[in-house]
């Protein structure tokens, strides 16, 4: 059965739920993307903070004989991704929550948090792609405009938070290029499965 659209519109097409696959290559993409810009976030660190050497850094953490010291930034930097989750969600629900003028659903498991659009609300497709993309750039530009000013001890936690977040955008980035194809007059919404477009 097609989700129901608003008024003349009609059906265009639903984005997830994801295969088992799918969702396997989305966590490979996101890991991959993490790593990668948080090498070259590195290198950046060098003009940026050249005080701070995040390579030296990064060698002690992996290789240092301080495996206790080694274990609590582990444990803090876990528990900042934790943090920063919840953050990139509630981002997109502070924008959907704009654009649509109704509270979007929420869902704060560990495993899978997000924000969705109520039921029967509708957005228009450009409202949707700034709301999916808001917390790659707010977050981005928040940590690229403290990295400069920041204590050298928080140094690895700004280029955590950075790079975390670009590869956790994967997701948001795989799903806009999906949404790019349809009329820019097109509205989204959400039915429980997924996020459904209806054309003009």
């Amino acid at each position: 059965m097609k989700p129901t659209c608003p008024g003349r519109y009609k059906f265009g097409g639903r984005y997830g739920p994801h295969s088992r696959w799918m969702g396997r290559m989305l966590q490979l993409g996101s890991v991959i993307l993490w790593v990668v810009s948080g090498w070259l976030l590195l290198f950046l660190n060098n003009v940026i903070r050249p005080e701070f050497d995040g390579f030296d850094f990064l060698h002690n953490l992996i290789f240092g004989s301080n495996r206790g010291k080694s274990l609590i930034i582990t444990c803090f930097a876990l528990l900042l991704i934790v943090l920063y989750m919840y953050i990139h969600e509630l981002i997109h629900g502070l924008f959907i929550w704009t654009f649509s003028r109704k509270r979007p659903l929420f869902s704060f498991n560990i495993r899978k948090p997000y924000a969705a659009l109520a039921p029967g609300a509708f957005i228009s497709r450009n409202n949707d792609l700034i709301a999916m993309y808001s917390p790659l750039i707010i977050i981005t530009l928040i940590g690229l405009i403290v990295w400069p000013v920041v204590p050298i001890q928080a140094i690895p936690a700004v280029i955590l938070i950075i790079s975390v977040n670009i590869g956790a955008s994967i997701s948001d980035i795989v799903q806009s290029i999906w949404l790019i194809r349809f009329d820019k007059n097109s509205v989204v919404g959400f039915d429980g499965k997924g996020s459904i477009v209806c054309e003009p």
